[in-house]
């Protein structure tokens, strides 16, 4: 029969389940590790051991315990110590091992008295001894151990939790009869110097290393005490020491910098806060916080402050590092702060433990977080604070929403303020000396409410701190107030504050991948900062709203022109306000204005040729012109002024206005608008004061070349004020183009036409579709498109006309083009019918119709379109724009003439090629028809 590709492994006996691995054998090798400093426990043990009683020797990890066992083991293979381990072998066992031999269910019980038998058949040969005798409370070994140990010959010794060796005790009693437990106890800071001093001396001259210097471990001591103050003496100054002297091999021995070295690398915390020899430059840090929290001098000079006592070694060492109350508003800081303190302290804001406190509300919260002593599972007996902080060497505890949890939470959290640890339901004491507590509340926020954008009236900062005191002790007792080391208010954030988020949100924004893989850059001017500050500041949320607005409001845009355009039409983008909102569109890199990309309007002068073609007259008067035509500007700012004004004094009068949110809402978003509105026109009519002035100087020839500047500078403005005004109204128009001639087909050119106004429209980035068509006499009449956006109006307008297309030698040809205006008449008017589809018409197929009866021209017009509600709203706006005929009859455009591709008589600008007009490349005539407008 042939053998198995994969032979079983055979099952091992019941010794070598349970052996970790034979420690007498060990000790002679000169393989264990040796204790120092532990006489009291050595000679408690030896007692034990000597009255023919278990040992078990119990405390927390890292205090020592096995390396007493080492120890006695070492001392009986040299002749000394407890006659019992001379005259034995000492086998170290393990539970964990065990149950990794066995299959899930399988009771482990069975095993341990099978062990039992085995060892009692070998009689007083072995000490058994149990490095995870704790273990034996989750596989309930407890009646199999007592067995044990009143069975076996020789002791039985074991090691673990002392909390847990205690449950084992209470749970079963009769343990008490043949087991002692023996406490090992953390050693205090000077016992562990002895201990270490001790350790160290041997290990050097173990591995042959030079024996350290008593102020270099006094150096590792001083850290591992002061930072962390999880772990437990001996172990967490043995082990990272051990490491040390391991690395020192072939040098000429270890220095306190090594030490220090060492400590910021393992930890990860700043050599510039642990170091005596590195200087603190406490100045250059506290300006580093506010460059990064903006706005809150306060607060950033309590965590500076509290840095420097950590530098200088004077925090108090039996309590946290710092216990921090932080009050305000939200969204100005508070948490942003100590991201920035957790940062500094590790490199890494994962040094930030939060705690959301609003999810703790009710009394049993406290046993969820301090842990359940009634619990069965082992983490819920630690709770959820023990699992956080516990690994963590300095850390900032952050305590959110602290005002919103329960008041038996508050009292559970006096004690870890108070003495810097805690004992957690499992009986356990955890350390909280290197952690940063900072505990955060919004009472009384809404005192500030509204206070960025100016709706505090006259309440001054002093009083509003006063009254929010009086907050504060409503939710807290003065007793849990005064185990702050500080209650820090966190002030509203001003206007200018808000401004300055913005712009790093925005150069943030830059970082972004999307945009540095493409190689692009953003432009924006003092508008767009200004749109962001009015807008991304909320009364409700603070600042916080602002990263929000920036991610819906200029995120968006970016990534729709980016991913619409395929590839970079430029290397910059250009924000900018239009129509109350942000748009991006492409722009040209030379056009980048100042480093943070604020447009700045000069009025320097032009130079002397420029100066000499001016003529006094055409300037003086062309001034005036522009400064008669800009009084629009100032009555319709100063309107907005009074509707502004108006709003504020509402908002500061009412004591409930922010209490009705939804009310609240209506008016602010409206203030809102009025804020940047008025921002920006006061900008614009400033050129026109500036202009006013200059005008007056005008006699002198140098006054006359500025005023030709600020005349420049003016018209600008005006430009802009009139593009901002058509995107503002937003309004959506139908381009009509339609045959001219009637004795020519013209059906070609009208598609064509169709073609080049889609591809300006789309240039504009103008929405716009196909609405309708006429067919007459068997060719295409009339086209209708629907445009729609920003500017559509101020854009479009040069259409109107004739647009001629030379074809010599035959007659031109021509088509009329009409701007309407949308909405001149009721839709409800006018009887529009579904259509059996025939054929697509530029990729499209028409299922509607409508007559439009022209009765000043005895004619009715059959239009087909794509949606029936626009059509039914184009017949009703055709039905009184065509009867009225109010169409420019002047010709708008001239096409494929002699040595022009196109050609605009009213301004004599042109294409050089038929091919840029036909793709809808019109921009340098919109340039001179908005010249020649103005």
């Amino acid at each position: 029969m042939a053998k198995s590709a994969k032979q079983k492994k055979p099952k091992p006996d019941i010794v070598e389940m349970w052996l970790e691995r034979d420690l007498t054998a060990a000790a002679k090798a000169g393989e264990l590790s040796r204790a120092y400093g532990v006489e009291d426990e050595l000679r408690r043990a030896t007692a034990v051991l000597a009255a023919g009683r278990n040992p078990i020797l119990a405390g927390e990890s890292g205090v020592g315990k096995t390396s007493i066992l080492h120890e006695l083991v070492c001392r009986a293979v040299e002749g000394d110590g407890p006659p019992c381990l001379r005259e034995s072998q000492v086998l170290e066992f393990s539970v964990r091992k065990c149950t990794g031999y066995l299959k899930q269910g399988e009771p482990v019980a069975e095993k341990l008295r099978e062990l039992i038998v085995e060892l009692a058949g070998r009689g007083s040969d072995v000490v058994a001894y149990f490095s995870d005798f704790d273990l034996g409370w989750h596989y309930d070994l407890e009646s199999a151990f007592e067995s044990m140990g009143h069975r076996l010959a020789n002791p039985v010794i074991g090691e673990g939790a002392l909390l847990t060796v205690r449950e084992m005790f209470e749970w079963h009693s009769r343990l008490e009869r043949d087991f002692v437990v023996v406490e090992v106890a953390e050693p205090n800071l000077s016992r562990t110097r002895g201990i270490l001093e001790a350790w160290a001396a041997v290990r050097a001259r173990e591995i042959g290393v030079k024996v350290p210097d008593r102020r270099v471990l006094e150096t590792a001591l001083e850290l591992a005490n002061r930072f962390l103050a999880h772990g437990r003496f001996p172990s967490k100054i043995i082990e990272p020491m051990g490491r040390l002297l391991a690395t020192s091999l072939g040098t000429e021995g270890l220095s306190e910098a090594d030490v220090v070295d060492d400590f910021c690398r393992s930890y990860g915390l700043p050599r510039q806060l642990i170091d005596h020899d590195i200087p603190l430059d406490i100045d250059e840090l506290s300006e580093d916080f506010r460059n990064k929290v903006l706005g809150q001098d306060e607060a950033v000079d309590a965590m500076v402050d509290m840095v420097g006592r950590i530098k200088a070694g004077l925090i108090d060492p039996r309590r946290p590092f710092g216990v921090f109350l932080f009050v305000g508003p939200t969204g100005v800081g508070k948490t942003h702060l100590a991201r920035i303190l957790a940062d500094f302290l590790g490199g890494s804001a994962d040094r930030l433990i939060r705690l959301n406190m609003a999810d703790y509300p009710e009394e049993r919260h406290a046993a969820t977080l301090f842990g359940d002593s009634e619990a069965q599972a082992a983490s819920q007996k630690r709770g959820l604070l023990t699992l956080r902080i516990v690994g963590q060497p300095v850390a900032v505890l952050l305590l959110d929403e602290f005002e919103k949890s329960n008041a038996l939470v508050h009292d559970r959290f006096l004690q870890l303020f108070d003495e810097g640890s805690f004992i957690n339901g499992a009986g356990q004491t955890i350390p909280c000396r290197s952690l940063i507590i900072i505990a955060t509340s919004n009472a009384g926020a809404e005192l500030w409410r509204g206070g960025a954008l100016g709706f505090l009236g006259s309440k001054n900062s002093d009083a509003m701190a006063e009254e929010l005191n009086r907050k504060l002790e409503e939710h807290f007792r003065f007793e849990f107030l005064n185990r702050f080391d500080r209650v820090v208010q966190f002030r509203q954030l001003t206007r200018e504050i808000i401004r300055q988020i913005a712009l790093r949100e925005l150069e943030l924004l830059e970082q972004r991948s999307g945009l540095l893989q493409r190689n692009l850059t953003v432009e924006y001017d003092e508008d767009v900062v200004d749109w962001l500050t009015a807008h991304g500041y909320d009364p409700y949320y603070g600042a916080r709203f602002l990263r929000r607005t920036i991610e819906r409001e200029v995120s968006t845009p970016l990534a729709e022109l980016i991913v619409k355009s395929g590839s970079a039409r430029s290397q910059s983008i250009a924000l900018e306000v239009r129509g109350r909102r942000l748009r991006a569109r492409w722009a040209k890199l030379e056009k980048r204005t100042s480093k943070n990309r604020e447009t700045v309007r000069t009025e320097s002068s032009p130079s002397k040729s420029e100066t000499r073609k001016l003529d006094r007259g055409a300037v003086v008067s062309e001034s005036e012109a522009l400064l008669e035509r800009s009084a629009a500007i100032r009555e319709k700012l100063k309107t907005k002024q009074v509707e502004y004004d108006e709003l504020l004094q509402t908002m500061n009068r009412d004591a409930d206005f922010w209490s009705d949110r939804n009310a609240a809402r209506h008016q602010l978003e409206r203030f809102r608008v009025l804020d940047v509105e008025i921002r920006i026109e006061r900008r614009l009519a400033g050129s026109f004061v500036r202009l006013e002035e200059k005008l007056k100087l005008r006699d002198d020839e140098f006054e006359l070349s500025v005023l030709a500047r600020s005349l420049e500078v003016a018209s600008n403005a005006m430009r802009e004020w009139r593009e901002r005004f058509a995107a503002e109204s937003g309004k959506a128009l139908w381009i009509v183009i339609s045959k001219h001639d009637p004795t020519i087909s013209s059906s070609e050119w009208i598609v064509e036409m169709a073609r080049m106004e889609i591809s300006w429209c789309r240039r504009l980035e103008l929405e716009v579709e196909l609405a309708a068509y006429v067919h007459a006499g068997g060719e295409l009449t009339r086209l209708v498109l629907e445009v729609s956006g920003p500017g559509a109006e101020l854009y479009l307008a040069m259409e109107e006309g004739i647009h001629r297309r030379s074809r010599s030698p035959q007659r031109d040809l021509r088509v009329r083009v009409q701007v309407l205006a949308q909405g001149l008449g009721p839709s409800k008017a006018v009887d529009v019918r579904s259509h059996n589809p025939r054929r697509k018409f530029m990729g499209h197929t028409a299922n509607c119709r409508g007559s439009l009866a022209l009765k000043n021209k005895g004619q009715t017009l059959e239009f087909l379109g794509f949606d029936a509600p626009t059509l039914k709203q184009l017949l009703a706006d055709l039905e009184i724009s065509l009867a009225e005929d109010a169409g420019s009859s002047d010709v708008a455009r001239a096409y494929g003439e002699p040595g022009r591709g196109a050609h605009d008589p009213r301004t004599d600008a042109s294409l050089p090629r038929l091919k840029d007009a036909m793709k809808g490349r019109l921009e340098p005539l919109l340039k001179a028809w908005r010249q020649k407008s103005e």
